[in-house]
């Protein structure tokens, strides 16, 4: 719904194509450096649905083996080829914590983090969502760690998904309203067998 808002934004100021297309550019140029930096992101995954209805497509080509993708940034859209993928994790340097594609990667259960390591050379990594951190060439104790880990996370997922269609309670009894952040119409579809009450 955040490119349907920035589209209806600006309907009003375009009467083309064309207009649009640069009237984006214009507009993600002036979030840079600010606040709502973030958001920038939004305006490019809408520029780049504009092009895919007119028959441009862009896709990446991924390991056929479990990896950990490292990016400077990442569009929502991209999102769906990506969780075809045997990825185990994405590292992001350019985006925050609450924009638009981290709340995806997090809501997709795709491990993330947002730092710079696009110097760093392939080997075997760990990713550690929960900490914020990443080990390369982990040692034995290490991995054993990780998989434990792993195995708690799929347990609480798995306990989260029997009762995902329950009420959402605060530990004092407050009922707690849950919303989906969705891309598309599959994404929304998705949300409500999650359980997810609405979109927001």
């Amino acid at each position: 719904l955040a490119q349907h808002a920035l589209l209806g934004s600006l309907k009003e100021k375009c009467s083309d194509i064309q207009t649009l297309k640069q009237q984006i550019r214009n507009e993600s140029r002036m979030l840079e450096g600010g606040q709502h930096q973030a958001k920038i992101a939004d305006y490019q995954d809408l520029l780049r649905r504009i092009n895919t209805h007119l028959g441009i497509t862009v896709k990446h080509i991924y390991p056929k083996e479990a990896f950990i993708l490292i990016a400077d940034e990442m569009l929502p859209s991209e999102l769906e080829q990506l969780q075809q993928t045997r990825v185990q994790g994405v590292i992001l340097k350019s985006a925050a914590a609450n924009s638009h594609i981290a709340i995806l990667l997090r809501a997709g259960r795709i491990p993330a983090i947002i730092a710079d390591a696009l110097h760093l050379a392939e080997s075997e990594a760990i990713l550690d969502a929960h900490a914020g951190t990443l080990v390369f060439k982990p040692a034995g104790e290490d991995i054993k760690e990780a998989k434990e880990r792993y195995r708690e996370d799929a347990d609480l997922q798995k306990d989260a998904s029997i009762k995902r269609f329950e009420p959402a309670l605060t530990s004092g009894g407050k009922r707690i309203n849950v919303y989906a952040n969705v891309t598309d119409t599959a994404s929304a579809e998705t949300a409500r067998k999650e359980g997810a009450e609405g979109i927001g």
